[in-house]
């Protein structure tokens, strides 16, 4: 008998964890982590991609207040050297918080445009719907909402 109960004693010792548990332990530690890449894949690659493609299908008309436009080159050049530079146009509003101009833009006519966006004052700006409801938090990452065309207010 005292073999036995010293037999239990030692697998159920506090500290002592069963092969089944330990099992179980290293798998949740694995489908956490692979968790954390799926997510992590899904922020960096997925949702921009959907961001744009929601963008381009909804658009909104907004108005705002123009304290200034600054004409400027873009890039979307990548760690590996792919992609190039664009002329766009920064917009910053008194209510409606930074926006990026890029279609309509060329290095010949962001001087022009910018000029023209500050010069109205008050315009009514073409926006997408997802990208101006995301902005504040878009703002956080660099990215601007992006605006599609403009006309006077």
């Amino acid at each position: 008998m005292s073999d036995d109960s010293t037999a239990r004693s030692v697998g159920n010792a506090p500290g002592h964890v069963s092969r089944d548990a330990y099992s179980r332990s290293r798998w949740m530690r694995y489908f956490s982590a692979l968790g954390v890449v799926i997510l992590i894949v899904i922020a960096v690659f997925v949702a921009p991609a959907s961001l744009n493609a929601y963008d381009a299908a909804r658009h909104a008309w907004i108005s705002c207040d123009v304290k200034s436009a600054h004409a400027g080159t873009g890039s979307n050049v990548n760690r590996i050297g792919i992609g190039g530079s664009r002329a766009e146009v920064e917009i910053q509003t008194k209510d409606c918080g930074s926006l990026l101009l890029r279609q309509g833009v060329t290095q010949a006519n962001s001087k022009q445009v910018a000029t023209r966006l500050e010069e109205a004052g008050r315009v009514k700006l073409e926006v997408g719907t997802g990208s101006y409801a995301l902005r504040s938090f878009l703002g956080v990452i660099n990215r601007l909402p992006t605006v599609y065309r403009f006309r006077s207010a």
